[in-house]
């Protein structure tokens, strides 16, 4: 018998009704003492103090003839381990004739509860205290069930008035609350920036995190996170304006760097704008991506600014050019490439205004670079200063026109000029392009 107790792993003791130890069996590692110097002896001869008292305790509950349970620690080794203990009263005839004690070792029980215990206490402070709202909604109810002191705080209320607040209450927009709804039922969470009012009645920008969560019941609830994003919105509008702002007075900058050859040369001036319209439309019809069409456009504005270091009279000579003389007009891309290589243009401005004369067979001036050695940018706005140049009126000829510009581009596809920039070209004149050879610009 004592060998089947022992293998139960549980410690039992048996008491006469004069509380001596009788039998003690049990895993020597759960004991004080050795279990057979137990036997023989008073309990409060061998066992400590205070389980005494617990033993007591127990027996005096346990005179209504019924088991009573009671937990203690011993240390044991150095080592603090946890027991439960069941005492029961013998009675025979009626009478009391003892008792047993079976106690069972719950050592890692009880350890595991008590880490449960300090986890819970830990996120618990943790939700208390962290920067963000965080609250479960009911959502048949829209009941607010849990939140944290943050999320009452959000919304401009104390914690014992949020008690009594419904989520539906705080949406600006109705709608939006339907939409977010259908939204975390279908896909299971939510991402999303809301506008949501606070107590006073004032309207906050409210990032909102929002994960859906069903029970056994198939009752829905929201686990939510809020952040109030409210001054961040502030300042993306405040930088946004302030881009608006730095962005016109970046035109003004660039029209005005333009405008500089309007006194030095006014066909020039005129022809940098035709020029820079006609690459828009260019690149709309390349689906070019908005920044890149934006730096082709600054470009084709400027392109011809490094002619500020040709002599005007050369610019504006109603005869045919010298060698010499177009030698030093060839130098333009040079002149402007070191005037504008200093300024810190998002795109490479001065790049493609140096390469604006190349052509793929490499006739092209100033380096005679080929082919992929020539920026996209550079290869349209190339197109379009051919276009505008033959279509315009200049000091020694006049306008050569439109359809002859086209022919040219039409005969040196590929050859010189980039095939897809000519035939998106071609398309855009083909439904009405016209050239204004007034002091105005380009008109399309």
């Amino acid at each position: 018998m004592e060998a089947l107790l022992n293998s139960l792993g549980e410690l039992v003791f048996v008491l006469d009704k004069e509380h001596r130890f009788v039998f003690a069996t049990g895993p020597p590692s759960a004991f004080l003492i050795p279990p057979e110097k137990f036997v023989g002896e008073k309990i409060d001869k061998v066992v400590p103090e205070y389980l005494v008292n617990l033993y007591y305790k127990a027996f005096q509950q346990c005179s209504q003839k019924r088991p009573v349970e009671y937990e203690y620690e011993l240390t044991i080794k150095g080592e603090k381990r946890y027991f439960v203990g069941t005492l029961s009263c013998i009675y025979i005839d009626g009478k009391l004739n003892g008792t047993v004690v079976v106690a069972k070792e719950i050592t890692e029980r009880k350890k595991a509860v008590q880490e449960l215990l300090r986890l819970e206490t830990r996120y618990y402070n943790l939700f208390r205290s962290v920067p963000v709202g965080i609250c479960v909604v009911r959502m048949d109810t829209w009941e607010i069930l849990e939140f944290n002191p943050k999320t009452a705080e959000i919304f401009g209320y104390s914690v014992d008035e949020f008690k009594n607040i419904k989520i539906d209450a705080l949406y600006v927009d109705p709608d939006e609350l339907k939409e977010v709804t259908s939204k975390l039922v279908s896909d299971g969470e939510v991402n999303i920036d809301l506008r949501m009012r606070r107590r006073d009645g004032t309207t906050i920008h409210v990032k909102m995190l929002a994960k859906h969560r069903e029970d056994d019941s198939g009752n829905h609830f929201m686990e939510i996170v809020f952040q109030d994003i409210t001054k961040i919105k502030e300042l993306e509008q405040a930088l946004r304006e302030n881009l608006n702002r730095m962005e016109v007075l970046f035109e003004d900058i660039v029209l005005a760097l333009s405008k500089i050859m309007r006194f030095k040369d006014l066909y020039t001036d005129l022809h940098q704008r035709r020029v820079a319209d006609l690459t828009n439309l260019l690149s709309q019809k390349l689906n070019l991506d908005e920044e890149t069409a934006r730096g082709i456009y600054i470009a084709a504005l400027l392109h011809d600014i490094g002619k500020i270091a040709v002599p005007s009279d050369i610019l504006s000579k109603p005869t045919k050019l010298t060698d010499i003389e177009f030698e030093l007009i060839k130098r333009h891309p040079i002149v402007g490439y070191e005037i504008l290589r200093e300024v810190d243009f998002p795109w490479p401005v001065a790049e493609i205004v140096l390469q604006h004369h190349e052509r793929l067979d490499g006739s092209g001036y100033p380096y005679g670079l080929r082919d992929d050695e020539i920026m996209m940018e550079a290869r349209i706005l190339a197109v379009a200063d051919v276009v505008e140049a033959m279509s315009s009126h200049r000091p020694y000829r006049p306008a050569l026109g439109l359809f002859a510009a086209l022919d040219e581009l039409s005969k040196n596809r590929g050859k010189l000029y980039d095939p897809y920039v000519v035939d998106a070209c071609l398309e855009v004149c083909s439904k009405g392009i016209k050239a204004d050879h007034s002091e105005s610009i380009f008109r399309f």
